[in-house]
């Protein structure tokens, strides 16, 4: 862990707790070692650090390559250790990247939905984090993020961890697109168990929320996501926002969701 990462998680881990109120569910599931990939339903730009702040390890995340441009926000991402992408050109280095930091053991943290659901509701996963799990074989925790509207000062925040579970590695080469498709869906079951119960019953009957899953692939319409040939816009972004990117990690105010 850097210095200056070790300095804004001690400053989150003050700050936060101050401007909302925050309920930490299942963190028996927390590893205490690094190496493995948390995968969370997106709702706030706040999402990176309500995970990242339950960690001893450092977390990689993913940004585009436009936020780096812009200068504070930039400088930000780099200290904190982010990885660019240049989204759309179907570059998969910098997957590559992060999965050679997860072998390094650090943590990493994707949002498989790939934009923040503004009402709460779990969205399509996209097929990047099953991707990468699968390449790299590391132990996946499922993260749900759960709030009634918009986050202000005082909301009433929970996160719950799942118990981790395991992706059993495969060839880069021979990986189907069924294959993907079943981690996908495993990963969007244990998400969604999750803000439906809560970590202490997240073992529950998954049969509807199967359902609900195979019911998005149906009407969804079709993407390269179910195939080898993905391209950056369908892997879950921890950042999307360049202009809350300092709000949101320095200044604690209300996260701004109607960009």
């Amino acid at each position: 862990m850097s210095a200056f990462y070790r300095f804004a998680l001690g400053l989150v881990r003050i700050a936060m707790p101050l401007w909302y109120r925050i309920r930490v569910e299942g963190k028996e599931n927390l590893p205490k070692e690094g190496g493995y990939l948390f995968v969370s339903n997106h709702r706030s730009n706040a999402d990176p650090v309500l995970v990242g702040m339950q960690s001893k390890k450092q977390f990689r995340f993913l940004a585009k390559q436009e936020l780096f441009a812009h200068g504070a926000a930039g400088w930000l991402l780099r200290k904190l250790g982010a990885i660019a992408i240049d989204r759309g050109t179907g570059d998969l280095s910098p997957l590559e990247e992060l999965a050679q930091r997860l072998k390094d053991g650090d943590n990493a943290l994707i949002f498989p939905e790939g934009t923040r659901s503004k009402d709460g509701a779990l969205l399509r996963f996209k097929t990047g984090a099953a991707l990468l799990a699968a390449q790299t074989g590391v132990p996946v925790v499922p993260v749900g993020i759960s709030f009634k509207g918009k986050l202000h000062f005082r909301s009433r925040i929970t996160v719950s961890f799942g118990a981790p579970f395991q992706i059993p590695q495969m060839d880069p080469d021979n990986i189907s697109a069924p294959a993907l498709k079943q981690i996908r869906q495993t990963m969007y079951q244990n998400v969604a168990a999750l803000l439906c119960c809560g970590a202490r019953h997240a073992d529950v009957d998954l049969g509807h929320l199967i359902a609900l899953d195979v019911v998005q692939d149906a009407l969804a319409p079709a993407d390269d996501g179910d195939t080898l040939d993905i391209a950056f816009p369908l892997i879950g972004i921890v950042v999307d926002d360049a202009d809350n990117l300092v709000m949101d990690f320095f200044r604690v105010l209300d996260v701004a969701d109607d960009h």
